[in-house]
């Protein structure tokens, strides 16, 4: 597309209010300038995206932004839970897509592949809320802390992508400074058809339903547990350590 840039000259002096300046000829030209410029920006990014979610960080260095085309970037230097403000109750189904960004020549100790995980039906039963959320400045998002929560985990390419892991966490407190107190594996994969790969957008699909707690890869089912205490009400947590995430097109429903 061809078109004409108008350049208008503006200058601003503390001791003249910005208004005195905008006379009839330059606001014409700011508005040949806004016409021209507005069909080549890319289409507005939901301002409201990020009003939906709460950051649990253990590094005042993380970054989490919304990209252009709606995706949300993570740079997580140490331990963070990107935490979806809305509590969801009864059969739940949970899906988006997420992957690990992996860059060449990046010297960055975050830029590595690990850790693509996620909480689920998670709440914290010692506050009278229960919500997680209340206690994000407790647990800073220290991994350690996360075990007086009751929730699903997986920890999809944990421990350097060498693991892959289900547990159900029980809240019990003491499991955060005695590991004989912290949930079982109950679901492990070692192997690298199993593992992460670099830069690759994988589509995620979490269930409870009616105590059937499903982890769905990729259309694979690699996680089934029939929860005889099924978790039906609780919040949805992004988790991931010392990596570039990104996910998108987060959904759910309820029924």
């Amino acid at each position: 597309m061809l078109g004409l840039i108008v350049f208008c000259k503006y200058e601003y002096s503390p001791s003249t209010p910005i208004t005195h300046n905008l006379n009839f000829s330059t606001m014409k030209q700011l508005l040949l300038i806004s016409l021209f410029i507005s069909p080549l920006l890319p289409p507005l990014v939901k301002a409201d995206i990020l009003d939906h979610w709460s950051v649990e960080a253990e590094s005042p260095e993380t970054s989490v932004t919304i990209l252009s085309d709606s995706i949300i970037d993570i740079v997580s230097p140490k331990g963070m839970t990107l935490w979806y403000n809305e509590r969801m109750e009864g059969n739940i189904i949970i899906e988006y897509d997420a992957r690990i960004v992996v860059e060449d020549n990046n010297m960055e100790s975050w830029n590595r592949l690990s850790d693509l995980n996620c909480f689920w039906m998670a709440s914290d039963t010692h506050r009278e809320c229960q919500s997680p959320l209340d206690g994000i400045h407790e647990r800073q998002g220290i991994f350690v802390r996360q075990y007086a929560l009751s929730l699903y985990y997986m920890g999809l390419g944990g421990n350097h992508n060498t693991t892959t892991r289900f547990r159900r966490y029980t809240g019990d407190e003491r499991g955060i400074s005695n590991t004989d107190y912290r949930p079982a594996i109950l679901i492990e994969y070692t192997d690298s058809a199993h593992l992460l790969k670099k830069n690759h957008w994988y589509h995620i699909r979490l269930e409870q339903i009616n105590g059937c707690v499903q982890y769905i890869i990729d259309g694979e089912v690699i996680a089934e547990y029939q929860d005889p205490t099924p978790l039906t009400c609780g919040y949805f947590g992004f988790r991931t350590t010392l990596s570039h995430a990104q996910i998108r097109r987060f959904t759910y429903t309820c029924k």
